[in-house]
């Protein structure tokens, strides 16, 4: 199966912080830091994220490469 669900390099780097040994756990870990969010665009993002996550399969989830929302522009 393919990834069919495009994260923004925003919302990589959110799942890059909260993310567990598993989707499940990455989404409960997304739900126990969404209170604690006060900045706006962070919340939606995390949100934003969050739909993503439960959207796809654990094999979607798994293939996922979080360093790609971590790679710096070169020239």
């Amino acid at each position: 199966m393919t990834n069919t669900i495009s994260l923004t390099v925003e919302e990589l780097n959110m799942l890059y912080i909260v993310k567990g040994g598993s989707r499940s756990e990455t989404i409960d870990n997304i739900f126990d830091m969404l209170p604690d969010i006060d900045d706006e665009d962070i919340k939606k993002i995390t949100e934003s994220a969050l739909v993503k996550v439960q959207d796809m399969s654990d094999e979607d989830f798994d293939s996922i490469d979080f360093e790609d929302g971590f790679t710096e522009d070169e020239g």
